[in-house]
């Protein structure tokens, strides 16, 4: 279903306040859902083991050093709504 989410967001034409979070963790959820990801893609595209990103949902540990640099550009907002690619 996580698939269905930028088609929704699209739809609606905003992001709803639902993906607008406060925690390290939250904000990582709310990006890979309003992008339609899984974690494990996430996981992928981060090059970590989804078990890590998986601790930095749950806030049980936090990135650091480049990591914590490569996904600062996911907290700095999340977009109205992102592009649609065929999936």
């Amino acid at each position: 279903m996580v698939h269905l989410i930028p088609r929704i967001t699209q739809f609606l034409g905003y992001t709803p306040p639902l993906f607008h979070r406060q925690t390290t963790g939250q904000k990582i959820v709310a990006y890979r859902h309003v992008r339609g990801m899984s974690q494990r893609a996430l996981a992928l595209e981060l090059n970590v083991d989804p078990g890590t990103l998986g601790r930095w949902e749950r806030d049980e540990s936090f990135p650091t050093g480049q990591l914590k640099t490569r996904l600062e550009p996911f907290f700095r907002e999340i977009p109205s709504y992102p592009e649609i690619s065929n999936r």
